[in-house]
């Protein structure tokens, strides 16, 4: 089955939630304003997290408390350099500022990554990532999921 991953985004700042979601359609999104609009279940699991540790401090938590009802998920968050160090259950962290474009490659990495793991085939993506690539599931930075500072 080939499929557009479903990505959780929580913000608090529903402008904010709008423009990420906009911005990034090569995914589907269910978004929540605070941890506490997660739903404790979901009609179809999410394979992404996406938060703003610094306006959801307990992202760390939820996370956590995400990855054992849904051992697939990945998770990227978006955090100021002090806080970044202490996000434990989150994949990748993304050090502020962050554009776009690399939240974008950071989220489709993250995606690729859950496919592999779910066993799962994703829709092919409508443009390459870096001027000159070939658009493909092959990332060979995607061997160890790492912290990057973006």
């Amino acid at each position: 089955m080939v499929i557009r991953p479903l990505a959780l985004l929580i913000h608090p700042d529903a402008i904010s939630r709008d423009i990420l979601v906009s911005h990034l359609g090569e995914l589907r999104w269910i978004t929540a304003a605070s941890h506490g609009d997660v739903p404790a279940r979901f009609d179809e699991a999410p394979a992404l997290l996406l938060g703003d540790a610094d306006h959801v401090p307990e992202l760390d938590e939820v996370s956590g408390r995400l990855r054992i009802m849904l051992p697939a998920l990945r998770s990227v968050a978006m955090a100021d350099e002090r806080r970044a160090h202490a996000l434990a259950n989150v994949d990748t962290v993304l050090v502020k500022p962050v554009d776009l474009d690399r939240l974008r490659k950071a989220l489709l990495r993250e995606a690729r990554l859950w496919a592999r793991g779910s066993g799962t085939r994703l829709a092919a993506r409508a443009e390459p990532e870096e001027p000159g690539e070939e658009a493909s599931d092959h990332d060979p930075d995607d061997v160890v999921t790492r912290r990057v500072r973006y």
